[in-house]
């Protein structure tokens, strides 16, 4: 099983198309799976397309504004849950803060901007042919579960979603709930809702579909 958080969705899902039998099965947790017309807010500071820019930034003002900045951003990655009192430290966070993490992370962030290749992965996901489980916090506010969760489901027949009350972090902040959803996964015994019986994401502003 590969599983994958986020970004991490979507890479994993690249993983299935394009080498499905060095996989068995999916679990996505809050992933990106289809293109999105704007960067969440959260990450808009990361958004530098220049390479020499990039470099210039991280090792000069990413660490410290990072540092008078970085709880608001968190304060938005969690929302609308609470970020943990010790997620910058013990969670990692100001690893982030590093020049070449912040670097790395900008250079990722420009790259989905480009959106060809999340568009071509769009037109492949009926293609899949392992099952891909997914899990999304109800009130995320970094990536709608109808728009990444939800299509997914219409697009690909082995995929089921499972959508809870939560945010983006669901990995930090209901570590019991993905524990036992992670388990199900395992087993192949995950029980999908009922988000798949609706086409509202069709309609969705943020939702490009790419013929």
């Amino acid at each position: 099983m590969l599983v994958g958080h986020s970004l991490g969705g979507a890479i994993a899902l690249a993983v299935a198309l394009d080498h499905p039998h060095t996989v068995s099965r999916l679990a996505l947790i809050a992933p990106l799976t289809h293109v999105q017309a704007e960067v969440p807010t959260a990450f808009r500071a990361l958004l530098l397309r220049s390479a020499t820019v990039r470099r210039f930034v991280a090792h000069t003002f990413a660490t410290p504004i990072g540092l008078a900045t970085s709880s608001t951003a968190l304060k938005r990655v969690f929302a609308p849950e609470a970020v943990p009192h010790d997620f910058r430290t013990r969670g990692g966070a100001l690893l982030s803060l590093r020049p070449g993490a912040f670097y790395n992370a900008s250079a990722d962030l420009v790259a989905i901007e480009d959106a060809s290749d999340l568009a071509q992965m769009e037109q492949r996901y009926a293609l899949l042919t392992i099952p891909a489980n997914v899990l999304f916090g109800r009130q995320d506010t970094v990536l709608d579960w109808r728009r990444h969760g939800d299509a997914l489901c219409h697009r690909s027949p082995r995929a089921t979603l499972k959508v809870v009350d939560g945010g983006h972090m669901l990995p930090v902040t209901a570590p019991s709930t993905t524990y036992d959803w992670l388990r199900s996964a395992i087993g192949g015994t995950v029980r999908e809702s009922s988000a798949c019986e609706s086409d509202s994401w069709k309609s969705s502003p943020m939702f490009v579909s790419v013929n």
